[in-house]
């Protein structure tokens, strides 16, 4: 019985320990976590707004009410970020989130002014390799100038024109998550310029 009592009191000591290091650790590596994933994030930002050299947040509260009249949930629309070019609003960023193949995919798309696409980039997928996930490949380029005057629509086969977007070879669902994110996006987009 003694034995049993001092291998637990040993084990309790060990794991109080590890817990304590383990929280010590997480304490000192937090703050860098969160300016990694910060430069990330605005790193994606200026691959869908290039000319863009400042972005501004949304609110929560204004996020909603634009995701509410876009007929969407914040589920679907997470954020909006104001672009700016040396203090005048140019754009907007949206992180959008659809449904995949395998899971959400998360897409982030920047609109011009105009009504363009200044580009898109999958920020998460869990797609499949070799097919879904071409979506993180140049694939993803073919967006960039494209009007948003109407919603895109993907194809299988042929040349797409202004609102069609040339589906990946063998992952037609995961083409059209990517677009179904990018028209959530230009539908809030719309809302913020005054109604659909």
């Amino acid at each position: 019985m003694r034995d049993i009592v001092k291998l637990a009191v040993i084990l309790l000591i060990i794991s109080a320990i590890a817990a304590g290091a383990l929280a010590y650790t997480n304490q000192v590596t937090a703050p860098q976590i969160a300016s990694s994933k910060e430069t990330a994030a605005t790193e994606a930002r200026t691959v869908v707004m290039p000319k863009a050299t400042d972005f501004t947040l949304m609110a929560d509260d204004q996020l909603a009410s634009v995701a509410e009249g876009a007929g969407l949930t914040t589920d679907e629309l997470n954020q909006i970020y104001a672009a700016y070019q040396d203090g005048t609003l140019i754009g907007y960023t949206f992180k959008t989130t659809s449904k995949g193949y395998s899971g959400d995919i998360i897409a982030l798309t920047g609109i011009n002014l105009d009504g363009t696409l200044g580009g898109v980039t999958v920020l998460t997928q869990t797609e499949t390799a070799g097919l879904g996930a071409k979506s993180q490949t140049d694939w993803i380029d073919q967006y960039q100038g494209k009007s948003i005057s109407s919603e895109l629509t993907v194809i299988k086969l042929g040349t797409p024109n202004d609102s069609q977007i040339q589906a990946i070879t063998g992952a037609t669902i995961t083409s059209r998550a990517v677009t179904k994110a990018v028209n959530m996006a230009r539908s809030a987009f719309l809302e913020l310029q005054g109604g659909n």
